[in-house]
């Protein structure tokens, strides 16, 4: 599905867009936006549709076209709420970018959980993540940086640190509010679960779709 091809960073200078599910948020593109798209690949060109929630946007959708490219894909939009554009006119182009160290925001490393985790299970939302999608998530903690890939592509960057004993908060480098988050160890398996970005601390390890947890379980490589 072309929106797993989409999950996590693109760039367009020091333009970005975070793709989280069928969530996105862009950073230093004139203003900064959040909200969440829709896909259509049945259509050609394909069609994408931003709903916006937040930003000088906020309310509005706008609908537009995009492909997949060399380097890694494009989009146009119509602006000013009107239908698809037809082609793609003034196209942004997003590329990957490989990460640099997040800049901590004061908070104290988890000495704990540095070093590298696999993903073995993992609910958003109160869905359950396909195996073989699960385990390809591979995060990495040093310090309080954090970084968060699926296979090869980088899906989420930012700073982990402690809130307290069993207690966590991350903070994405692509901005919005904090996730609070808990951890436990279970014999050699480690279980994390956080709230959505703004949402309060979960209070156990599970994920409904009302509370917008996310449930995972990890291991040691």
């Amino acid at each position: 599905m072309d929106l797993d091809k989409l999950q996590g960073i693109w760039w367009n200078g020091p333009a970005s867009i975070t793709i989280d599910g069928n969530r996105f948020i862009t950073a230093q593109m004139g203003a900064e936006y959040s909200g969440w798209l829709e896909l259509d690949e049945s259509k050609t060109p394909r069609r994408i549709t931003l709903h916006f929630e937040t930003g000088p946007e906020k309310g509005n959708t706008n609908f537009g076209i995009y492909e997949f490219v060399a380097e890694g894909w494009r989009f146009s939009l119509n602006i000013t709420g009107g239908p698809a554009p037809a082609e793609f006119v003034s196209p942004q182009t997003m590329r990957r970018k490989e990460p640099t160290p997040a800049k901590p925001h004061g908070g104290d490393p988890v000495a704990e959980l540095q070093g590298e985790w696999l993903m073995v299970f993992c609910v958003r939302e109160g869905v359950t993540i396909p195996e073989a999608f699960a385990k390809e998530g591979r995060r990495t903690i040093d310090g309080t940086n954090s970084t968060l890939y699926f296979g090869s592509q980088l899906f989420m960057q930012g700073t982990l640190s402690c809130d307290g004993p069993g207690q966590i908060r991350l903070e994405s480098s692509a901005g919005g509010a904090p996730q609070l988050g808990i951890f436990e160890f279970v014999g050699d398996t480690l279980r994390t679960c956080m709230g959505g970005q703004g949402k309060e601390r979960p209070k156990s390890y599970t994920s409904t779709k009302k509370g917008g947890q996310t449930y995972v379980i990890w291991k040691r490589p």
